[in-house]
This record gives structure tokens, C-alpha cells and sequence, in this order.
């Protein structure tokens, strides 16, 4: 995976917000039957562990406002998997990325070895792909849903524990075409769940200390390392100055 130093980093401000403007990109025959194959490939590999649901993935950006588009899955996964029909799909997937606090320290889980994109890396949680159950009647999407549905999902943590919570990074990977907005959580005293709900997604979690992380984040291997997007958001939070993979 790049390094950090490719990553595209942006502070968000305060009245940031994210539209839907586009349902979707139409594909030729060919393309769509490349998507289809790879998905046939990828059902018969790993069964109903996956479906084929709807993604947003980015249209537009300006100061104040991302626009957004919708897609299907299968057409990102073909895209991971065959990266040349980037050309043609141009898919730049959009997800959450939380940074949540429970007193002073951090939630961290590892990716297990079933996952799609980036298996056995270490990463901030809860994270995932916005969807289009996140759209508003007025057009905007409610960023915050998805985040509390991952947090409970992926720490079973429900949001009634959220105290508070505030968008402050938008991360782009343009290598493998995400981009994460970062979501600083504060989380009342409660229970540090130590194993995640979603064990096919994370195989580990751990709660670390903030004046250890960097200290964490330096002793793992270059096969289990730090996933590039939580890097960004734990720079630019002077957490952990991490060299670059």
C-alpha cells in the first residue's frame, strides 16, 4: 500500500455537509459483464458472506459540500480487482472513519483475514462504507448514521453512549480510490468491549492508551501494520508520528 505521504489530507470545517446529486453511472455491456464475472467469482469463493448493496462514491467537491453518487458494491470490488477499470468506472468510495474516545484511549481493531481491502492491517474503529440508507429527504447525507451504525455494529457500543461527535478530516487514498471522512467521538464511561460483534470483519480490538500510541503503532510488523487512513487521522491529531510504509 502507498505511503502516507501520498494520501490527500483535508481539515473539514464546522458546516461541512455531503449531497446526493447523481443515482448512477450507466456501463457498457462489457464492462457490466467483466462486473458480473468478477462477482461470480468472488460469490463462489466466499458465499453469502457478501451481497451486492449500494455504495455512495464521490461526484464533486467544493469548499463546504461534497457531492456524492451511488454505485453498487460489485462494481467497486471489480474495481479492486481488476484496478484498469478504475478507467472506466472512476468509483472513489466514500466512507467513515471514527476516532472514538472512551476516557483517554482509543479504539483500535485488526482487520481479519476474510475482509475485502487491507486484511490483517490495524485500523481505527468503527469504520465503513457510507450507504445510500444515509440520505436525507432534503438530499444530504447523514454521515453520523452510518457512524453510530458501525459503532454498534463493530463494538457494539449504541449511540446513546456518544456525548459527542464532530467531522474534522477528509482523507483520500487515491491508490485504492477511498475517501474517509474522519469523526472525533467522545464516548461516556461505560464498558470497553474488548471483542468486536462483526468477528469476520475483526479479529482483534484492542483500547489503547493515547500516550502509548505512538509507541503502539511503531512496534507493529510490516504485515500486520497501520491502515493508512487511521495514520492521517492519528497525525493529525499529533497521536502518533508513524514513517510512511
Amino acid at each position: 500500500m502507498n505511503g502516507l505521504q501520498e494520501l490527500i489530507v483535508k481539515p473539514l470545517s464546522s458546516d461541512f455537509k455531503i449531497r446526493w446529486v447523481v443515482q448512477g453511472d450507466t456501463v457498457s455491456k462489457s464492462i457490466q459483464a467483466e462486473i458480473d464475472s468478477i462477482w461470480q467469482k468472488e460469490k463462489t469463493k466466499r458465499g453469502d458472506s457478501i451481497f451486492d448493496g449500494k455504495l455512495l462514491a464521490f461526484a464533486g467537491l467544493t469548499e463546504s459540500e461534497m457531492q456524492v453518487r451511488t454505485v453498487t458494491y460489485s462494481s467497486f470490488l471489480a474495481q479492486i480487482r481488476k484496478p484498469e477499470l478504475y478507467e472506466e468506472l472512476r468509483i472513489e468510495s466514500l466512507a467513515v472513519s471514527g476516532l472514538v474516545y472512551s476516557g483517554s484511549s482509543l479504539a483500535f481493531g485488526k482487520r481479519s483475514a476474510q475482509v475485502t481491502a487491507s486484511p490483517g492491517e490495524w485500523e481505527l474503529i468503527p469504520s465503513g462504507s457510507i450507504t445510500p440508507t444515509c440520505i436525507g429527504s432534503d438530499g444530504l447525507v447523514r454521515m453520523e448514521e452510518q457512524f453510530f451504525e458501525e459503532l454498534e455494529e463493530e463494538l457494539g457500543v449504541s449511540r446513546a453512549r456518544v456525548m459527542h461527535w464532530q467531522p474534522f478530516l477528509f482523507v483520500h487514498d487515491p491508490e485504492i480510490h477511498t475517501i474517509d471522512i474522519g469523526i472525533e467521538a467522545e464516548l461516556s464511561t461505560g464498558d470497553k468491549p474488548s471483542k468486536s460483534p462483526q468477528l469476520n470483519e475483526y479479529s482483534e480490538i484492542r483500547w489503547i492508551e493515547t500516550t502509548e500510541i505512538d509507541q503502539f503503532c511503531r512496534k507493529l510488523s510490516a504485515n500486520e501494520p497501520m491502515h493508512n487512513v487511521s495514520r492521517a487521522l492519528l497525525q493529525a491529531k499529533s497521536l502518533a508520528e508513524i514513517p510512511g510504509k
